[in-house]
């Protein structure tokens, strides 16, 4: 029985490798915005240590350069914290270009992937009908041969019927 070759196996290799390429970059952006939220974690807890800091300096004598120290300070983290938030959003929106671009992949692989099955059956039926058509051929011989030993193996008596 002949091998199955798919005729557009490169193409769907291809397609594989396209399909492929959109998962990394999809997983790298997921990485992106994961290690934004830390960022933003990190910068909740800073200020959270800021506030109680400050609220425990302002017992007892203030000094004014700390208090504008903490202000800014806090203002930078608040600052921060926005650009961290505009850095995810861009992200999330990129997430969804990605997540669009790996389906229109998976779309094309599967595409592919159902043309090879369609394929595959049709070859297989092919195949099944020439093995039968072998069989078919066989089997005719095969009585063929059988019926010319039949006829081989019988007594002549169709001359000796004559005579009498």
């Amino acid at each position: 029985m002949a091998k199955f070759k798919f005729r557009f196996d490169a193409i769907l290799r291809l397609r594989e490798n396209e399909r492929d390429a959109a998962r990394a970059s999809l997983a790298e952006a997921y990485e992106a915005l994961r290690q934004i939220e830390i960022r933003r974690e990190q910068l909740a807890a800073e200020r959270k240590s800021l506030e109680a800091a400050s609220s425990q300096r302002r017992v007892g004598s203030l000094s004014i350069d700390r208090l504008l120290s903490d202000g800014r300070y806090e203002r930078q983290l608040a600052f921060d914290d926005s650009q961290a938030l505009a850095a995810a959003e861009k992200i999330e929106a990129e997430l969804m270009r990605r997540q669009a671009v790996l389906a229109a992949a998976n779309a094309s692989v599967r595409q592919m992937e159902l043309l090879r099955e369609k394929e595959i059956a049709a070859w297989s039926q092919t195949q099944a009908k020439i093995e039968q058509a072998t069989l078919d051929e066989v089997a005719s011989r095969g009585r063929r041969t059988h019926a010319a030993l039949f006829e081989a193996m019988q007594p002549e008596s169709h001359g000796t019927e004559k005579m009498s």
